[in-house]
């Protein structure tokens, strides 16, 4: 699951080598409740969301919005459920495209695409991504208009070997156990969603 990169440590270019950033007067807008979609990253209670779900709902003839969403500190989730008309902030964010290099201790290591300017993160935060992401990878990387980097996108999908599999469950080679149909056997390639870890498909060898 998509997890945070606050406190990462963002080391800027000279200014010579900076990537230009839109100028906007303030980082976030207020919207209604009914405006939220996936991907929005809102500021509630003093702390940052990024939503993972958002649904419109009717209860006894009123609008809601049922939403799931992550804690961008701790990776907790939270369900809420909000007036269509409720008012809430959303930060302004671009997506930025990195390269992952490498992992040294409790830091990954990654390379913006165009500016090369390097982003530090904590291992911790990334979770069970940095399991599926191979070296030179490109990722995205959600920052605000200030510059901060706030998470990485999941891959979409992972190709992943089976080391062991039970029938129910299977290793995989990268450390990671998902539950699987009884026909994969060790040996096979699978795909997997790497935001929920689940099963998609075997890969034609």
């Amino acid at each position: 699951s998509m997890l945070a990169l606050v406190g990462a440590r963002f080391v800027r270019p000279s200014a010579s080598a900076a990537r230009s950033v839109p100028l906007v007067l303030r980082c976030w807008e207020s919207i209604e409740a009914s405006a939220v979609r996936k991907g929005d990253v809102l500021e509630m209670d003093k702390k940052r969301w990024t939503v993972l779900k958002a649904q419109g709902i009717m209860v006894n003839r009123l609008a809601f919005v049922q939403t799931e969403m992550r804690d961008l500190e701790t990776g907790n989730k939270r369900t809420l459920k909000m007036g269509g008309g409720m008012k809430v902030e959303k930060l302004f964010v671009t997506i930025e495209d990195y390269q992952f290099l490498y992992t040294q201790g409790d830091t990954a290591v990654f390379q913006h695409t165009t500016s090369f300017e390097p982003l530090e993160l904590p291992v911790a935060t990334i979770g069970h991504i940095l399991s599926y992401l191979e070296d030179g990878q490109v990722v995205q990387v959600r920052v605000t208009s200030e510059g901060e980097a706030l998470y990485v996108e999941p891959p979409r999908t992972a190709n992943v070997d089976v080391v062991r599999c039970d029938g129910k469950s299977a290793e995989l080679a990268n450390g990671r156990i998902i539950a699987v149909p009884g026909f994969v056997k060790d040996g096979d390639k699978v795909v997997v969603n790497v935001a929920d870890e689940t099963y998609l498909s075997k890969v034609d060898r």
